[in-house]
């Protein structure tokens, strides 16, 4: 399939100057998402959940991308974050 950067959507979608008046607005919100899941133990579930899990790692991976950019955490912490989410 290939790397997301590669795809024409995130290219026109993370088009710096369109998102970072948006970026900074929501910098100052503190907001916390609180998943609570009950144990499941069927095939397909965690299937599912893994599948979640991959796709909230690409969308950490475009943040990085835009906190680089906009120049909210240096060059070093985007390395040492990007190379988590990489694992």
């Amino acid at each position: 399939m290939g790397n997301y950067k590669d795809l024409h959507a995130y290219k026109k979608g993370y088009e710096t100057e369109s998102v970072e008046p948006f970026f900074r607005l929501l910098k100052d919100f503190h907001q916390k998402k609180k998943y609570s899941y009950r144990r499941r133990r069927y095939k397909d579930y965690f299937i599912s959940k893994l599948n979640d899990c991959e796709t909230e790692n690409a969308e950490t991976q475009v943040w990085l991308d835009f906190s680089l950019d906009c120049k909210y955490i240096p060059i070093e912490e985007y390395n040492q974050l990007t190379a988590k989410t990489m694992r």
